[in-house]
């Protein structure tokens, strides 16, 4: 009879873990959907934005953009020139002379 009641026991204990795992991935499964609404709105209303700013940008550009483009145009011009001035080096006059290799620091002159 003592043997009955721990198997007993045993398996209530059994069926209680189930249901409190039944109950936490009902819970997960709520969670998951709430995220997936969270997620759905946000995008749908990221994507309406970006349609917003696509058809702004198309509108601009057959109209003539507002001077958007010519603007931007000039910026990536200026930002070119100013690259090839960096990969060209600095003026002749600011580059270190050649004597002044392995100087210590002190003058010539003197």
């Amino acid at each position: 009879l003592r043997t009955l009641g721990d198997e007993n026991a045993a398996l209530q204990a059994e069926v209680e873990g189930a249901r409190a795992a039944r109950e936490d991935a009902r819970a997960a499964r709520a969670q998951m959907e709430g995220f997936r609404r969270e997620y759905r709105k946000r995008f749908a209303s990221l994507r309406a934005a970006l349609d917003i700013v696509r058809k702004e940008n198309a509108a601009g550009a057959a109209g003539g953009g507002g001077g958007h483009a010519s603007k931007d145009k000039r910026e990536v011009g200026r930002l070119r020139a100013e690259l090839a001035a960096e990969r060209r080096g600095p003026p002749r006059r600011m580059r270190p002379c050649g004597n002044m290799r392995g100087s210590t620091g002190r003058s010539r002159r003197g």
